[in-house]
């Protein structure tokens, strides 16, 4: 659990010193002639803070309706908040798996398993990278991986 959540602070983390240094120097940069069009700017830097903690609050509000699952034909993910997602994915399909570890998921002996299955991302630069389906928070990584990949070895 605690990885999982930790993922979901990660945005609001990173939006902290951005929005936070943002608001201080708008704040500290006005003068008494300060125009109209600038007497607000650093609300820019307040947005840029709740969106981090939106962001934050959607995955560990998600984290309680997160379902992986797996069985001889398929592997499932069900996730999310507001909104479910529901994802099956054929055994048959998965190019490539591999178990991620990070350090804090090392500390409370989980781990990330993550499931290619041909998709892949391009960017502005048309640098293509492959997409991963994730399995947050597994416990016994190593054990699940294991397993899955006997039935996607057996649907190859």
């Amino acid at each position: 659990m605690l990885p999982f959540i930790f993922r979901g602070f990660l945005p609001f983390l990173v939006s902290l010193p951005i929005g936070g240094f943002w608001i201080y120097a708008n704040l500290n940069n006005q003068d008494e002639s300060g125009s109209a069009t600038f007497r607000y700017f650093w609300m820019i830097g307040v947005l840029i803070l709740v969106q981090g903690l939106w962001m934050s609050l959607k995955k560990i509000l998600a984290f309680k309706h997160t379902l992986y699952a797996f069985s001889n034909k398929r592997i499932l993910i069900k996730s999310g908040f507001l909104t479910q997602e529901f994802k099956t994915i054929e055994l048959g399909k998965i190019l490539d798996s591999e178990v991620k570890i990070n350090f804090i998921e090392r500390l409370t002996n989980v781990g990330t398993l993550k499931f290619h299955s041909g998709q892949i991302k391009s960017d502005s630069d048309d640098h293509e990278t492959k997409f991963y389906d994730d399995w947050e928070g597994i416990e016994n990584p190593y054990e699940v991986y294991k397993q899955v990949q006997e039935f996607i070895n057996q649907k190859k």
